[in-house]
C-alpha cells in the first residue's frame, strides 16, 4: 500500500508538470524561441512539494529542537520555490502573451501539491512497516552479500531494459513520423539516457533503504546524525556522545555503502540529462534560448563531475577508513551467506 501511495504521488506530480507545460505551450502566443522557458515554472512548482514531502516522510519534525528548526528551513525553501516559480511564470506569460488565467491555475495547483505533501508525508512516516527497520549495530556486516547480489542484479536489469526502451522509443518515433529522416546517433543517446535514469532510480531505492537504517541507528534524531556525519565523513575533531560512540563504527559502514550508491545515482542522472544537452549544442539550434539553457546545463553538469564527484570520493574514502579502522565488516565475505 505504501508503495502504491508513493507511486501515485509521483504520477500526480508528473501529470502536473507535463500538463502545465502543455497548457503553457498551447496558450502561448509568443515566439517559439521562448518555448524552452515554459519548463522552468512547472519544474519549480513540483520540486517544492517533493522536497517537503520527502522530508516529512523521513523525519519527525517534532522529534527535537533541531528537527523543528530543520522543518522551518524546509518550509522556507518550499515557499521560496513557489514564489520564484510564480515570478518565472509571470515573466513567461508577459513575454509570450500567454492567457493570464494560466497563472492562477498553476499557482493553485502548486499550492495544492504542497498541501498534499504536508498531509501525505507524516502518513507515510507513521505507516512505515516495522519490517523495513532492519539495521542494528549488532549485525555482522553492514551490507550482506545477498543484498549486494540482489541490488547489482536489479541495476543490470534496469540498465538493459531502460536502454532498450529508450532506443526502441526513438526508432518508433522515426517510423511513425516518416518524414524521410534516418536515425543516426539518436537511438544510442536516448538509450544511454533511459538506461542511466533507470539505474539512477534503482540506486535511489537502495539509498532510501540504507537511509532508513542510518535513521534507526540514531533513533530518528537528526542532531545525532549530524554529529556522526561531521566526525565520520567530514573528519571533524569533535568528541562524540556516549550513545553515538557506540554506533559510530556500524554507522560508518552503512554510510559508506550509502555514499557509494548516492555517487552512482548522481553520476547516472547527470550523464543521462547532460548527454542530450550536448547533442542539442552540437546540432546548432536556431532557438537562442534553448542553446543558452543547454550550455548552462552542460557547464553545471561538468562542474559537478569535476568538483562534486572528487569531493564525494574523498568523503567516501574517509567514511570507509573509519569503519575499517574500527573493525567493521562493510560487505559480507563470500561463502558466509546461507
Amino acid at each position: 500500500m505504501r508503495v502504491l501511495v508513493v507511486v501515485g504521488a509521483f504520477i500526480v506530480i508528473l501529470v502536473f508538470a507535463v500538463g502545465g507545460g502543455v497548457l503553457l505551450g498551447t496558450q502561448s502566443g509568443g515566439p517559439s524561441e521562448w518555448s524552452a522557458l515554459s519548463a522552468i515554472p512547472t519544474t519549480m512548482y513540483t520540486i517544492a512539494p517533493l522536497i517537503l514531502g520527502s522530508s516529512l516522510a523521513f523525519w519527525d519534525p517534532a522529534r527535537t529542537a533541531s528537527s523543528r528548526r530543520a522543518y522551518r528551513r524546509t518550509l522556507i525553501v518550499t515557499v521560496t520555490f513557489q514564489v520564484l516559480a510564480t515570478v518565472a511564470l509571470s515573466v513567461y506569460v508577459a513575454l509570450t502573451g500567454t492567457a493570464w488565467w494560466v497563472v492562477p491555475v498553476l499557482v493553485v495547483g502548486g499550492i495544492a501539491l504542497t498541501a498534499g505533501a504536508v498531509w501525505l508525508g507524516p502518513i507515510l512516516r507513521r505507516t512505515e512497516k516495522q519490517s523495513d527497520r532492519s539495521a542494528t549495530a549488532s549485525e555482522a556486516a553492514a551490507y550482506p552479500r545477498a543484498d549486494l547480489r540482489r541490488d547489482v542484479r536489479h541495476i543490470v536489469i534496469a540498465a538493459v531494459i531502460g536502454s532498450a526502451v529508450g532506443a526502441a522509443a526513438v526508432l518508433a518515433l522515426f517510423v511513425l513520423l516518416d518524414d524521410g529522416e534516418q536515425p543516426t546517433w539518436e537511438p544510442l543517446v536516448f538509450g544511454l539516457m533511459f538506461g542511466g535514469l533507470s539505474v539512477g532510480i534503482v540506486c535511489v531505492v537502495v539509498v532510501l533503504r540504507l537511509s532508513r537504517q542510518l535513521r534507526d541507528l540514531v533513533d530518528g534524531d537528526a542532531d545525532r546524525l549530524k554529529e556522526l556525519g561531521k566526525v565520520i565523513s567530514r573528519g571533524k575533531k569533535i568528541s562524540l556522545s556516549a550513545e553515538n560512540e557506540a554506533v559510530a563504527p556500524h554507522f560508518a559502514a552503512v554510510s559508506s555503502v550509502l555514499q557509494t550508491y548516492t555517487l552512482g545515482q548522481l553520476v547516472c542522472v547527470v550523464m543521462a540529462v547532460g548527454i542530450p544537452q550536448i547533442g542539442v549544442l552540437l546540432s546548432r539550434p536556431s532557438d537562442v534560448v534553448q542553446s543558452v539553457l543547454s550550455l548552462v546545463a552542460v557547464v553545471l553538469f561538468g562542474l559537478f563531475l569535476v568538483v562534486g564527484v572528487p569531493l564525494g570520493i574523498v568523503q567516501l574514502h574517509r567514511t570507509r577508513a573509519y569503519a575499517l579502522d574500527h573493525g567493521e565488516v562493510i560487505v559480507e565475505p563470500s561463502g558466509t551467506t546461507s
